[in-house]
């Protein structure tokens, strides 16, 4: 496990790179990134049922100023940012 230190008030962690210089510019280049044998294939077709509306969305979490209506909305539209409260 990597070790670091965390700073709960600005949701960020300190720790060694995780990331190559060159896998960081791939991903800016191309917008994702494939790291084989680290994410299970069930976790990814779930992913790609929800992302393909298959499944709905069941947050973690709603962020403050946020309803589950507005994330049900968002979710279902061409922003993926609600995927990240799965």
């Amino acid at each position: 496990m990597t070790q670091g230190t965390c700073d709960k008030t600005q949701r960020t962690f300190d720790c060694k790179a995780s990331l190559t210089d060159r896998q960081v510019l791939a991903f800016c280049r191309d917008g994702f990134l494939i790291l084989d044998g680290v994410v299970g294939d069930s976790a990814n077709q779930r992913t790609c049922a929800y992302l393909n509306g298959e499944l709905a969305p069941d947050p973690n979490w709603v962020p403050d100023g946020m309803s589950r209506d507005e994330v049900t909305r968002i979710a279902n539209s061409n922003e993926p940012s609600t995927i990240m409260l799965e």
